[in-house]
């Protein structure tokens, strides 16, 4: 190829790099102090959600601003790593076009050349150009790295989950649960147990009956696995991210259980719940939020149908594996024998039932959930699949529906589409959405 051409393309792409790199030092000093997710209009919203949690259409404002934020933030992320991609390539197409140009010149010719070349092969000032070009460009990655959007990760991420206080409190006035036994128009939240102490305090959920001091009960909850609705949101503010056993680092209390549970805890007012199990018992149990002490335990016993042998599960999923649910009234819990037993907050039992053995070869893990008055449970199996919905105050069986398909470990959901709320299971192949009041298959979207 004709030096020339080498000679241009090598001055075309200095240009181009001094520019982009300059471009992108430009953009370090504009971007640096600002938060991709959180904008003035965006917090102005949520603090007007705080003061009117019942307003459908300022909290649709507010998902909808918040979807543009995030999809600003990411075109941001791949504009940035597309500019030093494209940087390190000019970079590369120049060095090898100088190189090819000054390939063979190992003395200045004495033949009369052009004057460009004659600087080329001569200037000393074109080597201090080009170091000054590689140094502008190695600048230029530095503030790239600086004002790189995946440095704020956890700092958007904490941002991000705050902006979604409003999906957690939606407000579905159009929805038509069969006679709620809570008031599904009340926001419900999460909590997390911390050492903060900046949960806000609401009136105390128990009357005193003396003039002890009565503990701070949280107005936040976590009702179910992944808290309320199982959708994965909390409103929770200000908890710890790290914590330590050990030294106790970030730990409120720590408490032996009496048997072993794969569950999680669920959180209402001042009750933690959660279950465990072994060969010899199943046990629901509620233990104190503030102090850690329990409460009280009760026994799934004497429930008919329930196994005399306890079904095959292996180690790590065990009898108690799936979390309870709770609506502030009554705490449902299931275990791997099919037994699931209701109690009230004070653990006095109001009803218990055996929906028959799963066939599982690890162990039942679907955790439940309640939504209004009616208890559902994700019953999938190897012979009798299905999705059960139960009244929650009696245990009775409001529908049932059979479920085609592979067995599954996944936990129910509850999502709002068009303001309507959705029934969400995930199974093996596909995603199925339920109208939690009949059952009926709203849509199925096959995944594997």
């Amino acid at each position: 190829m004709n030096k020339d051409i080498y000679r241009n393309i090598a001055a075309v792409t200095a240009i181009f790099i001094i520019s982009l790199s300059v471009m992108l030092i430009t953009n370090y000093f504009q971007v640096r102090g600002v938060t991709p997710l959180q904008t003035e209009v965006v917090e102005t919203l949520k603090l007007l959600n705080d003061t009117n949690p019942d307003n459908p259409e300022l909290q649709e404002q507010i998902r909808q601003l918040d979807l543009l934020a995030r999809r600003a933030y990411f075109i941001q992320a791949d504009h940035l790593k597309l500019g030093v991609y494209i940087l390190l390539g000019m970079v590369a197409v120049f060095v090898v076009c100088l190189r090819f140009y000054f390939k063979g010149e190992m003395h200045i010719p004495d033949k009369e050349i052009d004057p460009i070349d004659e600087w080329m092969l001569k200037s000393k000032s074109r080597k201090y150009i080009t170091w000054s070009m590689f140094g502008l460009v190695g600048v230029s990655l530095f503030f790239v790295f600086l004002s790189s959007p995946f440095l704020a990760t956890e700092k958007t991420e904490s941002v991000a989950e705050e902006t979604l206080i409003a999906e957690s409190t939606q407000v579905e006035p159009d929805s038509e649960v069969i006679e709620p036994a809570i008031d599904i128009e009340e926001p419900m939240n999460e909590v997390i147990i911390d050492t903060t102490n900046d949960v806000t305090p609401v009136e105390e959920a128990f009357p005193a009956t003396s003039e002890e001091p009565q503990p701070v009960v949280p107005k936040i909850t976590h009702n179910a696995f992944r808290g309320n609705y199982s959708n994965g949101v909390s409103a929770a503010k200000g908890i710890p991210v790290k914590w330590d056993l050990g030294s106790g680092t970030n730990i409120a209390w720590k408490k032996e259980i009496p048997r072993p549970g794969h569950n999680s805890p669920i959180i209402n007012g001042n009750h933690v719940f959660f279950t465990g199990a072994d060969e010899q018992a199943r046990e629901l149990y509620c233990y104190d939020l503030t102090t850690g002490e329990q409460r009280w335990s009760l026994a799934a016993t004497n429930i008919p149908g329930s196994p005399s042998v306890m079904p095959k599960v292996t180690e790590d999923t065990g009898l108690a594996s799936s979390s309870v649910a709770t609506d502030g009234n009554r705490v449902c819990a299931i275990f791997a024998t099919g037994d699931v037993v209701c109690a009230d907050m004070d653990g006095k039992q109001l009803w218990a039932k055996n929906l028959g053995v799963p066939d599982n070869h690890y162990g039942f893990v679907s955790s439940l959930l309640i939504f209004g008055n009616t208890l559902f449970i994700q019953y999938d199996n190897n012979k009798d699949p299905k999705l059960i919905a139960l009244d929650v105050a009696n245990g009775n069986q409001r529908w049932v529906k059979n479920r085609p398909g592979k067995i599954c470990w996944s936990s129910p959901s509850i999502a709002y589409v068009n303001r309507k709320p959705q029934l969400i299971l995930m199974g093996n192949p596909a995603i199925t959405a339920y109208d939690p009041n009949s059952g009926e298959q709203l849509w199925q979207v096959d995944c594997m």
